[in-house]
């Protein structure tokens, strides 16, 4: 068995030594606590960025069915306003008032 016994300055710099390693293992815990902090933050800006662009494309493709929608229901209005001025002007032609 052996036992170091230190005396002096030894001893006050392994004192000193000891707490500087706590604060050195606190600020490597602090550091790693920032650095999961920050990995998560870019992940929550990733999955938002793909959110956002997800939510885009929904939009274009939204515009462009109500786009779609709103011409052919014009043409379908149109077409029918034909259809029934060619059908009563048969008409009127057919009973001789016109």
């Amino acid at each position: 068995m052996k036992v170091r016994l230190d005396q002096g300055v030894e001893a006050v710099f392994d004192a000193d030594h000891n707490e500087n390693e706590e604060g050195v293992k606190a600020a490597e815990a602090q550091i790693e606590m920032v650095k999961n902090f920050s990995m998560q933050l870019h992940k929550e800006m990733s999955d938002l960025r793909k959110t956002g662009s997800e939510e885009q494309a929904v939009s274009s493709a939204t515009t462009t069915k109500v786009i779609v929608f709103g011409v052919v229901s014009v043409g379908i209005i149109v077409g029918s306003a034909v259809i029934q001025i060619l059908y009563l002007r048969r008409f009127f032609r057919e009973k001789k008032i016109m």
